[in-house]
């Protein structure tokens, strides 16, 4: 008798068992609330805090953005977050350095973890020698803030490799010279790249032509660094007299494919050299 008892106490248990089970492989154990916060990925380190900015001085902007995470269970409804830019921690100023596109506040989906905050680099003003930075702070969220990465200071760090129309041969005048009497002095000049390098040139001739055709001597190469359209010729050795080095700076015009340099050396020869693409 008892055995026929534990079977209809099993009998009877099972629908009420398997009826708290779907299919095999699904799960609808799902939050109906929002528990769970908000953070700057970029300040928990899952993404980069560093957005390497390749300047190209063309008038464009360059979009960049930053992301605010929900973390917890998936929410059934969206997430509201404030944020703001703290204009006084931060060193890059807003209208020139960058520009804000994204409103002070977004929404995180329901069932989304992320939302973008999107602004625009003017990467024609930046420095590449003095980085600068953007400070974000969440400051208010229909769910909680994670304060240890509520605020995320992003750096904007220009890099400004050499365009490949550079690279080729030109026609050179040189004017300005010293000794007078050289002003007017031709070159054909070859600019190389240089292995491992995106910013230092090779030219042929730092000289536009003097030592050539004013002194009858070699061409004299050497390197010259290009920095978002500026030209930097540093502490270039002399090689054909010895004992001497050369420094000059300038820019180059990217629409017009024309290089102009300002040089000079320890023994006062000096020119302003025009360099035209072939």
């Amino acid at each position: 008798m008892k055995k026929l008892l534990y079977i209809v106490y099993i009998a009877i248990l099972i629908p009420f068992l398997t009826g708290c089970f779907d299919e095999a492989g699904t799960n609808k154990i799902l939050t109906e609330q929002i528990d769970g916060f908000v953070e700057i990925e970029e300040a928990s380190g899952s993404k980069n805090s560093t957005k390497n900015i390749v300047a190209v001085p063309d008038g464009e902007n360059v979009m960049e953005s930053i992301s605010i995470a929900f973390g917890g269970a998936v929410s059934s409804s969206a997430v509201e977050v404030t944020y703001e830019v703290d204009t006084e921690a931060s060193t890059a100023i807003e209208g020139v350095d960058f520009v804000m596109i994204t409103g002070n506040t977004v929404t995180i989906p329901s069932g989304e973890y992320t939302v973008p905050v999107e602004f625009e680099v003017i990467d024609d003003n930046l420095d590449p020698d003095n980085p600068v930075s953007i400070v974000f702070r969440i400051t208010s969220s229909t769910v909680d803030i994670l304060e240890k990465y509520s605020e995320a200071v992003v750096t904007l760090a220009v890099e400004c490799p050499a365009p490949s129309s550079i690279y080729g041969t030109y026609n050179v005048v040189t004017t300005e010279t010293s000794p007078a009497g050289c002003s007017g002095v031709t070159n054909v000049v070859e600019i190389s790249e240089v292995d491992g390098s995106t910013v230092n040139l090779n030219f042929s001739d730092l000289t536009g032509g003097l030592y050539a055709n004013c002194y009858g001597e070699d061409d004299n190469p050497g390197v010259v660094i290009y920095a978002c359209g500026d030209l930097q010729m540093v502490d270039q050795p002399d090689v054909v007299y010895g004992g001497d080095i050369f420094n000059g700076s300038g820019s180059y015009n990217s629409a017009t494919e024309t290089l102009t340099i300002s040089w000079s050396n320890g023994y006062g020869d000096a020119g302003t050299s025009v360099f035209t693409k072939q």
